[in-house]
């Protein structure tokens, strides 16, 4: 079983399309890294129409509108959102040019934080960034992982906030827009 295990976290990196191909338990643990949509912005010079016709069509894309100078798409949870991905970057190396120097913004799904506090508060989750629980369950933990990304960039502050920050709370998409991604 270990063996099978490290099979399915090669796969789950390197080639989510075997995962289609693994036994039920495998595809349970594989589902669970990437448990929430997730949404992707890449700056780069791009042929915005040709991508998000592609893009609209793989199974997993949730939504897709990109521009001339970025390229935003959303893929699903689990397997599906991996293989989405997977293909959405062989897309995006077809008719994309990346610029080293702009940035990939991710964005994390937190609708069920967001559900969960407007049922307990009536308010915005992003009512709650100044509070000391939220540092300490949410903004502490978050960017001491980041810190493992080993960003060398300054173009952001290194807080969550809800202003453009290394993190970002979108109380309108309700995510966490992770704003630290380079190339």
């Amino acid at each position: 079983m270990k063996s099978a295990y490290h099979n399915m976290r090669v796969a789950v990196f390197n080639n989510p399309i075997a995962l289609d191909f693994v036994d039920t338990k495998l595809k349970n643990i594989a589902n669970n890294y990437l448990p929430v949509h997730t949404g992707f912005e890449i700056e780069c010079a791009n042929d915005y129409e040709a991508i998000d016709n592609r893009l609209d069509k793989l199974e997993g894309i949730i939504e897709c509108g990109s521009s001339y100078d970025e390229i935003r798409f959303r893929i699903t949870s689990g397997i599906k959102g991996m293989i989405a991905l997977s293909k959405a970057l062989e897309i995006i190396k077809e008719y994309a040019h990346p610029n080293p120097i702009n940035g990939i913004h991710y964005h994390i799904s937190a609708d069920k934080f967001h559900e969960y506090y407007r049922r307990i508060d009536g308010k915005t989750f992003s009512t709650i960034i100044h509070t000391e629980w939220f540092k300490e369950a949410v903004s502490n933990p978050i960017l001491k992982s980041l810190l493992s990304w080993n960003y060398s960039g300054s173009y952001n502050s290194w807080e969550v906030s809800t202003e453009k920050r290394a993190v970002r709370i979108h109380d309108c998409y309700h995510t966490l827009e992770y704003r630290i991604g380079e190339h």
